[in-house]
């Protein structure tokens, strides 16, 4: 069995990187670290650098570098030979000019970010992508190789997140996250001004505080008329908690290329908690999940999701199929476990 080196500015509880790294040790890989503080992108490669250099961790056989690490590869393929899988999951320059509408296509932002994107992508002997179609959309921005790419979805730990019973009789609508622009969260806003009449109510977890200022306007009269309560950030270890109370979950409603290609954590937690969701239709969720049977999907727009909203409140049942199906999409192909053995035969195959 091959030993692996963790490599990177990581946070090692991160969704994404948990999933795999517990199912990397679930299948019985021995994993060394590097891990060094995540600061600016000079800082942290020459501190990656200093590590390598002092650690030569000679007994490695493959390097995986974990999400959003872009700056160390290029880096790390300079102290190394050995196979290098990286998952970016995301690209920066999608990311930052595409999703966050940093200014100019052409300026030099988006060409440091196209460049970094490029340089981690190419010096990595594998890519993973976190959906066919972000897969896709790599190979179409970078040129890459299609056989670089390999797909492994984001997946959740079927520890952190399990159904329990609901422990309130009030009807809850429910969205966590750190509201960037692919949550599209003045869509839910304004679906919540359209739904302020009905029986419902909405919660929201998470905190930026910039953008409760933009929304000010839509927030406030819901937040006074008791259909909007901001929770602001809880533990991880509680969120299941707070989703198991939700009789709805709301996905992403975002209109932006991310927003396309992503299945993002919270719809896997969703449905690991067996919770009807609501989300966009969308390339990427259709992969996975089908409309009316593990999901319902509805356009990006305030109308449209409210209109899903009323339906799914007036139809117990079909809250109940779609909550079920949702569940066993995940508990059969997207637990760490799954993940796990996903990766052991990637990396055996190396």
């Amino acid at each position: 069995m091959k030993k692996i080196l963790f490599a990177g500015a990581y946070e090692l509880n991160y969704n994404r990187t948990h999933v795999i790294y517990k199912g990397l040790l679930e299948q019985g890989y021995k994993i060394e670290h590097i891990n060094v503080p995540i600061t600016s992108p000079l800082k942290r490669t020459r501190d990656l650098k200093k590590c390598f250099l002092k650690n030569t961790h000679s007994d490695f056989d493959i390097v995986f570098i974990p999400s959003f690490c872009h700056y160390e590869v290029p880096v790390i393929r300079k102290l190394t030979d050995k196979a290098i899988i990286f998952d970016p999951l995301i690209s920066r320059y999608i990311s930052k000019i595409y999703d966050f509408e940093k200014p100019g296509f052409l300026g030099w932002y988006a060409y440091a970010n196209k460049r970094i994107d490029k340089l981690s992508f190419g010096f990595s002997d594998i890519i993973l992508s976190d959906t066919i179609t972000h897969g896709q959309c790599y190979s179409e921005f970078f040129k890459i190789n299609p056989r670089k790419l390999k797909i492994i979805y984001v997946g959740y730990n079927d520890e952190d997140f399990f159904p329990v019973e609901k422990d309130c009789c009030e009807f809850k609508i429910g969205h966590y996250g750190n509201f960037q622009p692919l949550n599209g969260i003045e869509t839910i806003l304004k679906a919540a001004t359209i739904l302020k009449n009905m029986p419902i109510k909405f919660e929201f977890i998470g905190d930026n505080q910039a953008e409760f200022k933009r929304k000010a306007n839509l927030i406030r009269p819901l937040e006074q008329t008791g259909t909007l309560t901001l929770l602001g950030k809880k533990p991880y270890n509680e969120l299941y908690k707070y989703i198991n109370n939700w009789d709805i979950c709301l996905g992403i409603f975002g209109k932006t290329l991310k927003a396309d290609i992503v299945i993002p954590n919270k719809v896997f937690h969703y449905a690991g908690c067996r919770r009807p969701i609501i989300t966009a239709q969308t390339k990427a969720i259709k992969e996975l999940f089908r409309d009316g049977e593990s999901i319902a999907l509805c356009e990006p727009t305030p109308e449209a999701l409210a209109s899903c909203v009323e339906k799914l409140y007036a139809d117990s049942s079909l809250r109940n199929k779609i909550a079920h199906g949702a569940y066993e999409v995940v508990k059969n192909r997207c637990t760490y476990k799954t993940i796990g053995k996903q990766m052991a035969d990637l990396i055996e195959s190396l």
